[in-house]
């Protein structure tokens, strides 16, 4: 294979701490693969020093697979993210087994139970619940003290007893999550010198593949493990970071030169996957990024061979999906094959829609992701509550779910029995004319809601109702865009228009949600 010159001097660098900063379509899974193979080859190391950290699993396994297809005859070399990795060790020094790790329903079980428990005014439903367990995972591989953390997901006191909850039903049930991997596998190492040595003599020569998405705990265990020799090698891009949410922090990048000292820094920057006008589209949008190592990508392909890049706005998803569709009929009319063609969306939320519209129009395709079930998103369930008080239903879970979606200033203290009576609930707050016309204008609201067919039920509930209203706002609250919630708003809506009664809704919700 041919390789440039700064391929050539990444695969043969061989002791010491690289910092190899690879953009997109750049190889570097190759410089990677042949690195190793370099290494055992040429100067000896022995497979079974070797270490490569991924993030994900399926990146790991890719890795493997690439480097046993380059040299089949090798063995030993370790392929893992970190947390495998680190579970490993935490096994071998705690005798810890898979049934040691919490599943994610008693996960949000836990955080669930804890919020009904003390009556907080927050949803306990699971979207809920993983935004709690984002920001307890932010604590405890920021090795931050509940004291010094402001959360933005709930309030400071209520999120502390949340917290310290979780981590008590953990400790009673001898379950540890992920993010507990990354704090005892460093404590262990901290405070064992004599194990800490074993694994360093094991993992001579560390690569970190999407160095990037570091966070500061897995950092600090990297130093640890790397002692001495400091043989680090990693390879990431600081303009492609995209696990924030988790910890990470591009600006470690930047710190590592000066922790490893005497690295050495090289640049992957010719783009052989992109044509000539995508990466100098791009280099255009990454300018504007700050605290970066400044880069020079360029293309492999020359200006002119392909088409340019059409950017097109839209008002709406169900308009953008149209678009979608309408280009893909135009391509294929045009003679490209529809294997030759590509939809690459932002999250896995957002081809739901669009899939519908792709089998309604006959157009054949292959989702290379699991669509998560729009059905059970939490306002999807709010809205199936409000339809299931309009016919009826007062459960009192149920009723709590929506009672302040939008807020009706109503408190759960005054919910004391499994079932809900409204006569009930005005006499509690008797002396509250605004509260008591809150229920008044629910119970109006439940009576018209069970007489609309679903399509209109749905766009009563959003705009009368005030469900539209209550997302922005939630949305702003929590600093993040408010486009997501309204598309999902927009597409389970859109679901029920062919259904002229709740029964036949619900059924073909039902068979959706088996698929």
């Amino acid at each position: 294979m041919e390789f440039n010159e700064s391929q050539k001097r990444a695969v043969r660098h061989c002791d010491g701490p690289m910092l190899l900063l690879a953009g997109p379509g750049s190889g570097k899974t190759t410089v990677i693969t042949h690195r190793i193979k370099y290494m055992t080859e040429e100067h000896g190391v022995r497979p079974d020093n070797i270490l490569v950290i991924t993030f994900t699993k399926a990146a790991a396994n890719e890795m493997k697979g690439r480097f046993q297809e380059l040299c089949p005859g090798t063995r030993g070399v370790t392929f893992g993210t970190f947390h495998s990795v680190f579970f490993w060790m935490l096994r071998n020094a705690y005798n810890y087994t898979a049934a040691n790790i919490v599943t994610d329903s008693e996960k949000y079980g836990a955080i669930r139970d804890s919020i009904d428990r003390h009556g907080f005014r927050y949803d306990s439903q699971e979207d809920f619940a993983k935004n709690v367990v984002g920001e307890i995972g932010n604590v405890k591989s920021g090795r931050v003290s509940l004291e010094n953390y402001e959360s933005t997901t709930m309030k400071l006191e209520d999120f502390r007893i949340v917290c310290d909850e979780y981590e008590n039903f953990l400790r009673r049930c001898g379950k540890i999550d992920f993010d507990d991997m990354l704090v005892f596998t460093y404590e262990l190492l901290s405070e064992r010198p004599d194990i800490l040595k074993m694994w360093q003599n094991k993992f001579r020569y560390i690569l970190i593949d999407e160095f990037q998405d570091i966070n500061m705990i897995q950092y600090d265990i990297v130093k640890l493990l790397a002692g001495e020799r400091q043989n680090v090698f990693s390879v990431g891009d600081d303009d492609q970071s995209v696990y924030g949410f988790r910890g990470a922090a591009p600006a470690i990048m930047k710190k590592f030169p000066e922790d490893f000292h005497g690295t050495v820094i090289e640049y992957l920057n010719v783009n052989y996957r992109c044509s000539y006008d995508i990466v100098e589209c791009s280099k255009r949008i990454i300018q504007n990024n700050r605290d970066r190592y400044e880069k020079q990508l360029r293309s492999a392909f020359a200006a002119g061979q392909s088409d340019r890049v059409h950017i097109v706005k839209t008002d709406s998803m169900t308009e953008q999906n149209k678009k979608i569709i309408d280009r893909i009929t135009e391509l294929n009319r045009a003679g490209i094959p529809y294997r030759e063609m590509a939809i690459i969306f932002r999250t896995n939320t957002e081809p739901r829609a669009l899939a519908s519209k792709l089998m309604e129009n006959g157009i054949p395709f292959l989702m290379k992701d699991n669509i998560p079930n729009i059905f059970t998103h939490f306002l999807a369930e709010n809205i199936f509550d409000y339809i299931r008080l309009a016919r009826g239903n007062r459960d009192r879970r149920t009723v709590l779910r929506i009672i302040n979606k939008p807020n009706r200033y109503i408190s759960r203290d005054a919910f004391d029995s499994p079932v809900v009576n409204f006569e009930e609930l005005r006499q509690h707050y008797k002396d509250k004319y605004r509260i008591v016309n809150n229920i008044n204008v629910l119970e109006n609201d439940l009576e018209r809601i069970s007489r609309l067919a679903p399509y209109a039920a749905v766009n009563y509930i959003r705009k009368a109702v005030g469900l539209d209203a209550y997302v922005r706002e939630y949305a702003e609250y929590r600093g993040v865009s408010e486009d997501d919630y309204m598309d999902i708003l927009e597409e389970i809506q859109d679901s029920a228009k062919d259904f002229l009664s709740f029964d036949g809704w619900m059924e073909y919700i039902d068979e959706y949600t088996k698929q």
